[in-house]
């Protein structure tokens, strides 16, 4: 009951003004066993005094849900928002005169706030606070949340010193998606080493010169398995914690998915250094802010933009470590080296990393650019060590004398051979025995490799009379999941699983399989180490326990399809039109099964009937709109986007003799593009409004995808008629400008621009496509580029290079060049521009200054006739992370050039790369264009040659890596660089993957010789020019899985390319202007060509042509004005300013019709609000455009019938939304974020201007 008292009495001193002070200084709770909801034993407890002595208040007040409790619980959320909570809950019963029970059940003992964390403790309501020593487990459970708290208000408390605020805090922890502390696994880790252990490494001289040494340096440390690696991290980290040094560190565990990527440990390590350096989270939040889906992105986009854009740029004023666990067990092991070696070289950053492998085994052609100490883990390193774990350990052994216990840590000690994990196991099995003759025969039987052990622990496992169908489950869960399960989630996902209701999964793991499997702090089940997951997944190694990995994933999956396909998945029946409302109440399991069904989908066999059948009732129901609901709610779309390309690899890697199933199949089929598409072409709209994908979004999608077919058909929702698009587009938007020729093209995050002949720029939104700014060149714009921020762009015409502010449109720089520029780059920090010319130089600008800071010829190092073949280059690319340079000359070979070194790099001819002969002329067709990849330390080439070939070079060894026919005359790389385009003069676009030059995809248009192609910022988007078009592709193949998916394991196989038809729309007029008849039956529309067409407005279906021609009409605003000022006598009108702020947010008025104004908002919904309302600041939320009806450069045309139908003009058709002004979205904060200015009087009726 104390537990209640603290609440009451912190809650009184909150309120009270004398105790205030003494409330803000307290910063966290811990409940222990705490009857927050009270307890069913009080109602016993009542009757019992009742009887006996007679009652007593205090008692009653701590029935489940009393009026006490209830008025507790209803204050205590409102003033704990800023405190840190702990739950402890008990797990035992608690023996009582007349029987036993849990006296506070969990439900009880837990407050459910988002602030809260939670952990049971296995001892009784009498012995949570009872510990029998240090190493008691209940006792560290407390001890590390304790010590948890204290450190994040010491690092909190230096960053009150560096005026970090709340608000930053939150920031941070919500761009980098950090939900669980990295302090938790320290403290995991450091709680479990002996004290006095892994000293023996901090007096090697190699780790001394690492620490101390003035020269940054990566220490390699290796080891066998199960050898004590990631204790040895947790003390180095101590260590230097110690020294007050600054210290990041990761603990990389291959188990579980989410601490298993570069992604995750990049996120991580970023988090760190923001909570020690003031300056890395002002970078790191610019960042952010710039993208704030970055945390969602894959690793080499995380890597391009927070690391080398942000904080390897900082200045350290003192060295930084890092210390990393487990290399081996990151999913991309090998990727993260060169990321790590270029950490080394770029800043005072020290590195101490563990792995199984050594460092020769990532070492990559040529010396490393940092030097690197690698080092082993001997086993006389460690023996003393595990002496020191022995002797803490013998005394629980059964009783022998001194003797005895020096006897059995020899034998221990000898036989263990430096392998901890052993050491500890045997201990185990010692404490199970009874005698001294029984510990001789165990440490005489058993066998000294892991191995054998683990054998011998499942043959003892097989010998249980009972309990073996749910060891089993429990081994086959901990072994294959996608991350460590909770106790409660496992506790559900078994009883689904084996069919049965299990008792506890804490005495069942403890009871059945408690060598192999354990609970840790955050009651996760784990396995003991990473060398036993790997022996159970030998299937063959035991009759009983061994695990199939196809057949263990398979087992997860349909239980997890079990449960989405249950009856808490349900969509609720009464949702009406509300499309925020809440979700249902849902057990603990649905976390994981929402997030990692098609994690396992992509390991099982593509032949299993089972699973196909699974699928296809799961993607048939309503539950999957629920499921993506509650994706969306999680605020993780790449769930979605996983799961389509799963379904799709799925769906190829099944046998082609197999009976086709035709209905189930092309069900998934369906589906895996809807996923994709659904993200990329609502994905706004989901995070926005989560549940609208139950009534908005499938009338909006195409008439044979799966969401519009199965799910649209409702009369509560919104119907679209009228297009005649039966699937996806590959083409999002197209900008036209038949007064225009668009000549040189450039992308940012933010925004795309379009150089033109006559000297313009056209700067575009990269989200709606509108035109943002408008620039000039003095002369036909041939090349642009975006400053590495994007703050400004850069111009080149035939003589002239120009640096543009994009936000004052001013002109920065302007420089004069002799010959045309042929390739511009600039540094990391924006601080130089590169320019390479057709003259053979290399002119380098201060953009700090705006000198010419060097100018050289890059063939100056070839000599005699040599240098005579070298003439008139014809194109250029440089390699900022490289820092080389590519130069093509007609019929020649490929010149490559050092640009930190100023001289010559190399040649690479077409047939065999590197060239001997420097500038000997070919007799093979010469390249046309080339790009680097544009991904971190891949040093790849790619070379377009006239005969149609396309060749990738790796510029480490200069041999050709790969050899296609694409026919291309202009190539682009994506930002992440994974992914290559090229475009050839019969308009065909075609998707390669850049490391291998695999085709993934290829666009059929009519568009003749494609000038330029360019990649968005976020690569998912192709955009090309060509004449006086710009289009811009999205083709659901740029949405590729991280790259450490791809290198998973996974199941893979090699697919055939996609294709896509585009219809040429140059000869379809587009619709430029609309009109409703007055009864609503009929609209006709305008189009550009001059003719009028006619148009049945009840299913948008095309009546006739006409011989009319309509005006159009341009972008309208609100304004509102007061009908009385409009008088003979008035001298001035002045709209109401009550509505100004109303119609900033308004992009298109729509109709009025006195009772309300219908107006599409910014954010792409159409809303509503009664203009005699006195709370303007509320509207009405309706529904809302897909994101790419809106991606044009063309005025938006929306008309409203009379019987209420919205016409949206879409290109050369009209699309028809019957109930959409019927619908509304009034809990989602229809707001527009202002209080309101208006009295409660109600105003004169309004007068609306007729806004044609």
């Amino acid at each position: 009951m104390g537990g209640l008292v603290i609440k009451r009495a912190y809650i009184l001193a909150q309120q009270k003004a004398d105790f205030v002070s003494t409330a803000r200084r307290i910063r966290a709770i811990f409940f222990l066993a705490t009857p927050h909801r009270g307890s069913d034993l009080a109602q016993l407890l009542t009757k019992i005094l009742n009887i006996t002595s007679g009652p007593r208040p205090f008692v009653t007040d701590l029935h489940r849900n009393s009026l006490a409790t209830q008025s507790i619980n209803d204050e205590f959320p409102h003033y704990s928002q800023d405190l840190q909570l702990f739950s402890f809950y008990e797990t035992h019963p608690t023996s009582y005169a007349i029987g036993k029970s849990l006296i506070v059940d969990k439900d009880l003992a837990t407050l459910g706030y988002v602030n809260e964390r939670t952990a049971y403790l296995n001892a009784n309501h009498r012995d949570v606070c009872k510990y029998a020593d240090q190493s008691d487990p209940n006792y560290r459970t407390v001890r590390n949340a304790l010590a948890s708290t204290i450190d994040g208000f010491r690092t909190r408390s230096t960053f009150a010193r560096s005026e970090l605020d709340r608000e930053q805090r939150r920031r941070l922890d919500a761009y980098l998606c950090m939900i669980d502390a990295p302090e938790d696994d320290f403290l995991d880790v450091d709680s479990a080493r002996m004290s006095g252990s892994c000293e023996w490494l901090l007096q090697k001289k190699t780790f001394l010169d690492w620490r101390d040494s003035a020269n940054t340096q990566l220490y390699w440390i290796s080891a066998k398995p199960a050898a004590g690696k990631t204790i040895t991290s947790g003390k180095v980290v101590s260590h230097l914690r110690d020294l007050n040094r600054d210290c990041a560190f990761y603990f990389f565990k291959y188990g579980d998915r989410t601490k298993s990527s570069i992604q995750a440990f990049l996120l991580s390590v970023a988090w760190q250094m923001a909570f020690m350096h003031p300056e890395v989270l002002r970078v790191v939040l610019e960042v952010c802010e710039e993208d704030e889906r970055l945390s969602q992105a894959d690793y080499r986009t995380i890597w391009r933009k927070l690391f080398l854009g942000g904080l390897l740029k900082v200045r350290f004023v003192r060295p930084q470590y890092w210390i990393i666990d487990g290399l081996d067990e990151c999913r991309a092991s090998s990727d993260i080296v060169p990321l790590l070696l270029k950490v080394i070289e770029s800043c005072s950053i020290r590195i101490l990393l563990t792995s199984r492998d050594r460092f020769e085994s990532h070492r990559q052609l040529g010396n490393p650019p940092a030097r690197v100490l690698s080092e082993g883990i001997a086993e006389d390193d460690t023996s003393s060590d595990i002496a020191l774990y022995l002797e803490a350990n013998l005394a629980r052994l059964p009783s022998v004398d001194d003797e005895d216990h020096r006897r059995i840590a020899h034998k221990i000690l000898a036989k263990s051979a430096g392998c901890f994990l052993w050491a500890k196991l045997i201990l185990q099995e010692l404490g199970q025995v009874h005698t001294s003759a029984e510990i001789r025969k165990v440490l005489e039987d058993v066998p000294s490799d892991m191995n054998e052990l683990y054998a011998r622990i499942l043959d003892s496992m097989s010998t249980a009379p009972y309990g073996k169908v749910l060891t089993k489950a429990i081994l086959t869960w901990t072994v294959c999941s996608a991350r460590p399960l909770t106790t409660e989630e496992l506790f559900h996902a078994l009883q689904i699983d084996i069919k049965d209701r299990i008792d506890s999964v804490v005495r069942s793991v403890a009871s059945s399989c408690g060598q192999l499997v354990y609970i840790d702090n955050h009651s996760r089940v784990q396995m003991i180490h990473q060398t036993a997951r790997d022996y159970l997944l030998q299937a063959d190694i035991h009759p009983e326990f061994g695990i199939d990995m196809r057949l263990g994933h398979k087992r997860l999956a349909m239980t997890c399809l079990q449960y989405l396909n249950g009856s808490e998945m349900k969509g609720s029946t009464h949702r009406k039109l509300r499309f925020t409302s809440s979700v249902r109440d849902r057990c603990p399991f649905v976390t994981y099964a929402s997030n990692f069904l098609f994690d396992h989908i992509s390991h099982v066999i593509a032949d299993d009937e089972e699973i196909l059948h699974g699928l296809a009732k799961f993607m048939s129901s309503s539950n999957v709109l629920s499921w993506i609901e509650y994706i969306a709610l999680s605020a993780d779309l790449t769930i979605l986007i996983q799961a389509g390309k799963v379904l799709r690899n799925f769906l190829q890697r099944r046998s082609k003799e197999l009976s086709p199933l035709e209905r189930d199949i092309a069900l998934l089929a369906s589906w895996a593009t809807d996923l994709l598409r659904l993200v990329t072409k609502f994905g706004k709209d989901l995070l926005s409004s989560p549940s609208s994908i139950f009534h908005l979004i499938p009338p909006l999608c195409p008439l044979e995808s799966a969401p519009r077919k199965n799910f649209a058909a409702s009369a509560r929702g919104i119907s679209v008629l009228g297009l005649s698009a039966t699937t996806w587009d590959d083409c999002a938007s197209t900008i036209s400008d038949p007064n225009e020729q668009f000549h040189a093209l450039a992308c940012s995050e933010k925004h795309f621009a379009l150089g033109t002949f006559s000297g313009k720029i056209l700067v575009y939104s990269a989200i709606t496509c509108q035109e943002s700014r408008r620039l000039y060149h003095c002369e036909p714009v041939r090349l642009l580029h975006f400053g590495q921020t994007s703050k400004f762009l850069a111009t080149a015409g035939a003589r002239i290079i120009r640096t543009l502010d994009l936000t004052s449109g001013q002109i920065v720089w302007e420089f004069q060049t002799p010959q045309r520029c042929m390739s511009l780059a600039t540094t990391e920090d924006d601080g130089l521009l590169l320019g390479a010319l057709e003259n053979n130089t290399l002119h380098i600008w201060d953009l700090g200054s705006g000198n010419l800071r060097d100018c050289s010829t890059w063939i100056e190092d070839v000599e005699g006739q040599q240098a005579h073949t070298f003439r008139r280059p014809i194109a250029a690319a440089f390699c900022m992370d490289s820092y080389l340079l590519a130069v093509v000359y007609r019929g020649q070979d490929i010149l490559v050039w050092d640009l930190e070194r100023d001289a010559l790099y190399d040649t690479y001819s077409k047939m065999a790369g590197e060239n001997p002969m420097l500038g000997r002329r070919t007799a093979d067709p010469g390249a046309i264009a080339l790009i680097f990849s544009r991904a971190p330390s891949t040093n790849l080439l790619a070379a377009a040659y006239s005969d149609g070939e396309l060749i990738l070079f790796d510029t480490i060894d200069g041999k050709v890596k790969a050899l296609t026919v694409a026919n291309a005359h202009t190539l682009a790389c994506s930002p992440d660089g994974r992914t290559l385009a090229g475009g050839d003069g019969s308009g065909k676009l075609q998707i390669f993957d850049f490391e291998t030059l695999e085709l993934l995809y290829c666009i059929y248009s009519a568009e003749y010789n494609i000038r330029q192609l360019q990649f968005s910022g976020d690569n998912l988007q192709i955009l090309s020019i060509r004449g006086s078009h710009c289009r811009i592709w999205d083709p659901v193949v740029l949405v590729r899985p991280d790259a450490e998916e791809e290198s998973s394991d996974a199941i893979s196989i090699s697919t055939m390319p996609q294709e896509s038809k585009v219809k040429d729309k140059e000869d379809t007029p587009m619709v430029t202007s609309i009109a409703c008849f007055k009864r609503g039956e009929i609209f006709y529309c305008g189009k550009e060509d001059g003719s009028v067409h006619m148009y049945e407005a009840k299913s948008g279906r095309h009546i006739k042509k006409l011989a009319e021609t309509l005006g159009t009409r341009s972008k309208s605003k609100i304004l509102l004005w007061d009908s009385s000022n409009f008088s003979i006598e008035a001298k001035t009108a002045v709209a109401v300013p009550e509505y100004h702020y109303l119609a900033d947010q308004v992009q298109l008025f729509i109709e009025s019709n006195g009772q309300r104004l219908v107006f599409l908002h910014s954010n792409g919904w159409v809303c509503s609000v009664d203009p005699q309302s006195t709370s303007l600041e509320h509207f009405v939320r309706h529904f809302f455009f897909p994101a790419d009806w809106l991606s044009t450069d063309s005025p938006l045309l929306i008309e409203i019938t009379r019987r209420s139908d919205i016409l949206f003009v879409k290109g050369d058709e009209i699309a028809v939304i019957k109930r959409g002004l019927e619908t509304s979205d009034r809990d989602s904060g229809g707001t527009l974020g202002k209080s309101s200015l208006l009295n409660d009087v109600r105003r004169p009726l309004l007068q609306l201007p007729d806004p044609h």
